[in-house]
């Protein structure tokens, strides 16, 4: 299950968005910030790499 809905509050997750951000939180320490062109395209490859 990639996608849930919080039954207390209604909010859609996404663990695949939610991982990419992670991902990218940890670069941003190591590297410094992306571009948000960068961001755009990292979180877009992460979810084009999603296992079904």
């Amino acid at each position: 299950m990639h996608e849930w809905t919080c039954p207390n509050c209604g909010i859609h997750h996404d663990r695949d968005v939610n991982a990419g951000l992670n991902l990218k939180e940890e670069r941003d320490r190591e590297s410094g910030p992306m571009s948000e062109w960068e961001t755009e395209m990292y979180l877009v490859s992460a979810a084009r790499h999603r296992c079904v």
